[in-house]
């Protein structure tokens, strides 16, 4: 989305290419808002809340866009229409959903996990491993909407985030306040870990 968001907004109706560059940069705004929002209170809300309100948010976001991509296409009808301000409203969310949660709060817990004697080189691979994701999905996009259309890559992109949404849900563990010393032990018996969070969730009783 981010990085073809032009070629989105122009799909949705958008008449120019000024007016899907300047919804570009709303988009960008929104992010910038957000992220600030994100950062001045992820002590207060806690990083596992974020990660997965994002994550189902996302979801949502992804899968609204992608059945409005598809509305829009198979209309035919050309400029502004109710899918256009739809698909604008799923970017949006999409956007401001993203800033509060996969954006900056992943980058964050990968460094309070970590311990130190390994911290470099792990956070050296995740950042690898980020740009290299990011690059195939920028270089498979327009393939992708071409082989399922529009409608049928961002329902793939919203199975992801739903992937996301059960990964955190299961193994991510609330870091908010923990020393490092405290933290690396909870990873140690997955499945004591996996149980803490459900309780979290109010999914199990406390034993």
């Amino acid at each position: 989305i981010i990085y073809h968001s032009p070629i989105l907004f122009e799909k949705a109706g958008f008449g120019s290419k000024r007016a899907a560059m300047m919804g570009t940069v709303g988009m960008g705004i929104i992010k910038l808002i957000f992220e600030t929002y994100a950062l001045l209170n992820v002590d207060r809300i806690g990083r596992r809340p974020l990660l997965l309100w994002g994550s189902a948010g996302l979801f949502a976001a992804l899968t609204v866009l992608g059945t409005a991509l598809k509305a829009k296409v198979a209309s035919g009808l050309p400029g502004v229409t109710t899918s256009t301000y739809v698909v604008y409203g799923a970017i949006a969310a999409y956007s401001a959903l993203h800033a509060i949660s996969f954006g900056p709060i992943t980058w964050l817990v990968l460094a309070e996990i970590f311990p130190a004697k390994i911290k470099g080189k792990a956070m050296g691979i995740a950042t690898t491993v980020n740009r290299c994701t990011s690059y195939i999905a920028a270089l498979t996009f327009l393939t992708m909407c071409d082989m399922m259309q529009w409608g049928g890559t961002f329902y793939v992109y919203a199975g992801f985030a739903a992937f996301a949404f059960v990964f955190y849900a299961l193994f991510v563990p609330e870091t908010t306040g923990l020393p490092l010393e405290d933290i690396t032990p909870l990873f140690a018996e997955p499945r004591v870990l996996v149980r803490t969070n459900l309780r979290r969730m109010g999914l199990v009783k406390a034993s």
